[in-house]
């Protein structure tokens, strides 16, 4: 499947998307931090600017290596005849897996040493192979989700409605059947005949009944 993107003018790197990315991982390692501090009962000035830091690290690692696959293979699907802008699951799946693989490698090779490089590089590699999953398939599901409302077709349907075909008769033994609007309006009209006919024959047998009464006054 593809992810349909705008057209990009510049193929330069997305300054913004790595600023943004940056700070967006550097509150989880404060959030990590304070977490980290409290859990350990140390001040929060000996872990959460050490923990931000190397989260804004790994992120802007991660955006501008990412970014740079990216656009690396935009460029291969416009000379294979692709759209511009066009973007594959399977291209932002690969760009996002070797990023974190990167992002977790050379931050763990500066700050702990090698050994702990395989080890980091695998988790990095899962959680970002992870995410990007994540944002494909909501991707796809808001972009279906907008489709399908600017077609007309998308209508609320209950659990009944999708378990049930429309035309399903499962109910219809039961006493109480749901009428139609055409059903109601001549159930209604067979009513009010029935009624004006009632009132007729009253009406008739009022007057046969004065008629009879002053008859029988005059023979008296």
């Amino acid at each position: 499947m593809t992810s349909p993107t705008n057209s990009r003018s510049q193929e330069g790197l997305d300054l913004t998307k790595v600023l943004v990315g940056s700070a967006a991982f550097g509150l989880v390692g404060a959030g990590a931090g304070v977490l980290a501090s409290a859990y350990r009962d140390i001040p929060n000035r000996a872990i959460v600017p050490a923990a931000t830091l190397n989260m804004m690290g790994i992120g802007a690692i991660f955006f501008v290596a990412r970014d740079s696959l990216v656009r690396e293979q935009r460029q291969r699907n416009r000379e294979a005849g692709l759209l511009d802008g066009v973007e594959r699951d399977a291209d932002l799946m690969f760009a996002s897996v070797v990023s974190g693989g990167l992002a977790g490698a050379l931050t763990t090779m500066l700050g702990r040493g090698p050994r702990a490089v395989p080890l980091t590089t695998m988790i990095c590699m899962f959680i970002a192979g992870v995410g990007q999953y994540a944002s494909t398939r909501f991707h796809h599901y808001r972009h279906d989700r907008i489709l399908k409302e600017m077609s007309g077709s998308y209508q609320r349907r209950s659990v009944w409605d999708s378990l049930l075909p429309s035309n399903s008769n499962v109910w219809a033994w039961l006493p109480v059947q749901k009428l139609s609007d055409a059903e109601v309006l001549g159930y209604l009209q067979e009513e009010k005949y029935r009624v004006d006919r009632e009132l007729t024959l009253l009406a008739e047998a009022d007057v046969f009944g004065d008629e009879d009464d002053s008859d029988g006054g005059s023979r008296i």
